[in-house]
């Protein structure tokens, strides 16, 4: 039993090592580095989308970028029971993106959105908002890195 598991340990690893993964946030992907970002709007979000960006400040590339990130949240209430109590909520983060390449200025614009229910326990219902605005950061942090590597 302990050699079939071996193997199987064995295998899985081989599997994996040899798969070509590569972490979407590696160094190595991208050919560009940030000199400065500067946050505007929700400072919360902005600092959270500014944090992704770090591995990319003071590194050498041809390709030198300023940012102005000015992000916002909106959240409304979908729709309610019939005891007007809300039912299910929406989020939307809307992150308005201007880069700066050698006096080249461009402006990109980001939306991302999710929609959940709610839920009795408000420790849950923020637990569960939180998960979902991380998420949507990560989503607006992706389309901000493949716009700068298109610049």
């Amino acid at each position: 039993m302990k050699k079939i598991k071996l193997i199987f340990l064995l295998t899985i690893f081989l599997a994996f090592n040899n798969c070509g993964y590569v972490p979407l946030f590696s160094n190595n992907n991208y050919d560009f580095s940030i000199q400065n970002i500067e946050i505007k709007g929700d400072k919360y979000l902005g600092t959270k989308i500014s944090n992704k960006f770090e591995i990319f400040q003071n590194k050498e590339s041809n390709k030198i970028f300023n940012l102005e990130i000015n992000t916002n949240l909106v959240k409304i209430i979908s729709s309610k029971d019939t005891k007007g109590n809300p039912k299910t909520f929406s989020i939307e983060i809307v992150s308005e993106v201007k880069i700066n390449n050698n006096n080249v200025k461009k402006i990109f614009k980001f939306n991302e959105n999710a929609t959940y229910n709610n839920s009795s326990s408000k420790f849950k219902l923020k637990k569960n908002e939180n998960k979902i605005i991380e998420n949507l950061i990560e989503n607006i942090s992706i389309d901000i890195m493949n716009s700068l590597q298109t610049f």
